[in-house]
């Protein structure tokens, strides 16, 4: 039975653009999954305060990113980093990237098992 390594790493989630609403009547966000559940809890407030829709598409953090420097139509990107080709696209407005959140993910070591040396990615 294989052993897990224990660390943890730090991913943080970030809208890259400012919101700009035209004359319409809709908001187009992209976002990746990890962000559907925030999402669902902010909208119907964002919807009661301006009384524009919205309208989430949710990917993974890959497509998000694809989305965004391919160009689809959107109003504002939700995008993990790194995302420097999501700025190069330019699609998005250069450092206006603001942090949302961040999730720690943590992999153990079984009881018993020696700590292993995770220093480097190096095997």
């Amino acid at each position: 039975m294989k052993s897990l390594i224990s660390f943890v790493c730090l991913l943080t989630t970030t809208f890259v653009g400012p919101l700009v609403v035209k004359a319409q009547e809709e908001v187009t966000l992209i976002a990746p999954g990890g962000m559907r559940c925030a999402l669902d809890r902010m909208s119907p407030d964002f919807v009661r305060g301006t009384g524009y829709a919205v309208k989430v598409t949710i990917g993974s953090g890959g497509r998000t990113h694809q989305q965004v420097v391919g160009g689809e139509p959107f109003d504002a990107p939700i995008v993990q980093p790194p995302y420097e080709d999501v700025v190069a696209s330019g699609n998005v407005i250069a450092n206006s990237g603001t942090p949302l959140a961040s999730v720690a993910v943590v992999v153990v070591v079984r009881k018993g098992d020696p700590p292993l040396d995770i220093s480097s990615p190096d095997p």
